[in-house]
């Protein structure tokens, strides 16, 4: 995280935003978490463990929508043939506005 998102200003590594005094150490774990996420998911992607892959990127996603996740789940949609088979879950739903009606599924 590179910007408080609260009021923008540079964090310089710290967990509390100089200007506005935000504690984010919690929204910075999660960003971590969403990119050590998104890094499985390429692995699973690698191996060819598409279902695996697609489950963490959907967490990853709703975690933080990096532009690398995005990419990357575009990416696994292709190989998959999303919308073809009419199987499986759109990974871009909470990105392209559906993750509500995603999650009620849930």
């Amino acid at each position: 995280m590179e910007r408080c998102p609260i009021c923008r200003a540079r964090l310089n590594e710290t967990t509390t935003c100089r200007r506005c005094r935000a504690e984010l150490g919690s929204a910075q774990a999660a960003e971590a978490l969403a990119r050590r996420l998104e890094g499985r998911a390429m692995h699973r992607l690698a191996i060819g463990d598409d279902d695996a892959a697609a489950r963490l990127l959907r967490r990853s996603l709703r975690l933080h929508a990096s532009p690398q996740a995005r990419d990357l789940a575009r990416a696994l949609e292709r190989r998959r043939g999303a919308g073809s088979t009419g199987g499986g879950t759109d990974v871009l739903a909470l990105e392209t506005g559906d993750g509500v009606k995603e999650m009620q599924l849930w």
